[in-house]
């Protein structure tokens, strides 16, 4: 598979030394190339993105306030800086490498090899109910979907409710999750959220009990569906 990627840095230098490195890897296609965070976004607008070279200081919006702040679903990022100091905060953020300028085609291409694997991850479609790993403070934790008690929306994040009482928060929409869940067993009763079936004790009119949790909202959007998933013919 091929990587749409976007090279972002304010030093017109930096951006011509990664993309001569990044034109070597053959899975990396250079898009385009942005300056600020401002080019970047009109660069997003035309194409999909699946990798981002980004530096991190630069004029305007810096590369971790934009990771921070994007509202949509963000590309993988490896944030390429002459700065140690933002080590910890992009790993926070997700990000899949973070690379110290100068910069080594060698480990360049580390960075864009680990991004690889994440993104053909993803894309491989996994059998009903397989397990995953997400990201939550700087490290990977695996999920068996059946564990998932319910999800809940928190703007750009879900929080996971798990069976053995552990939360996980994790950079992704509610949509975006439900697929990644890929699990017959996880409903959306609400635009807030994502339900697994298999916890469900009582179902009112307006919520539902889930064990061991209390009660989550049934939206009206949702109800019709809601109830005939879990009552059936009833």
């Amino acid at each position: 598979m091929k990587l749409n990627t976007i090279i972002v840095d304010d030093e017109p230098v930096a951006r011509k030394g990664i993309r001569e490195f990044a034109e070597k890897i053959d899975f990396i296609e250079v898009i385009g190339e942005a300056r600020d965070i401002e080019s970047l976004l009109s660069l997003m607008e035309d194409s999909q993105i699946d990798l981002l070279f980004m530096d991190i200081e630069m004029p305007g919006l810096s590369g971790i306030e934009f990771a921070r702040s994007y509202e949509k679903k963000l590309p993988l990022i490896v944030f390429v800086t002459a700065y140690h100091q933002f080590a910890v905060e992009s790993y926070d953020l997700a990000a899949v490498d973070y690379v110290l300028k100068p910069v080594s085609f060698e480990r360049l291409a580390k960075a864009a090899d680990r991004a690889l694997e994440i993104a053909d991850s993803r894309n491989k479609k996994r059998k009903d109910g397989a397990p995953f790993f997400v990201r939550h403070e700087g490290r990977y934790h695996r999920i068996d979907p059946g564990q998932v008690v319910y999800v809940s929306a928190l703007q750009n994040y879900v929080r996971l409710y798990m069976t053995s009482g552990d939360q996980f928060v994790v950079r992704s929409t509610l949509k975006d999750f439900e697929q990644q869940l890929n699990s017959s067993q996880v409903l959306m009763v609400h635009k807030s959220y994502l339900v697994n079936c298999s916890f469900v004790e009582s179902i009112a009119s307006n919520h539902i009990q889930v064990k061991d949790y209390g009660q989550i909202p049934v939206g009206r959007a949702y109800k019709d569906a809601v109830f005939q998933r879990l009552l059936g013919d009833l």
